[in-house]
């Protein structure tokens, strides 16, 4: 499940190629613009980041819920 749910995940960005061996799309959904002075920055800048942000504070948040009331 674990796997699954990085491939998705690296679908707005990375080149995952769903459609292999069909098709030869892989390229990602989102692209982020080089808008800041290093590479770094204009990405953790862009809304993407915020959303892995989030996704790994809800999973901390869901672990140490579940280590505290077992």
């Amino acid at each position: 499940m674990g796997a699954l749910l990085h491939m998705v995940l690296d679908t707005f960005l990375g080149k995952i190629n769903w459609t292999w061996p069909w098709g030869e799309f892989g390229g990602p959904l989102t692209v982020v613009p080089a808008s800041q002075s290093h590479w770094i920055l204009s990405f953790l800048l862009h809304w993407t980041f915020l959303t892995e942000i989030v996704i790994c504070a809800a999973a901390l948040w869901l672990y140490l819920r579940r280590r505290r009331h077992p």
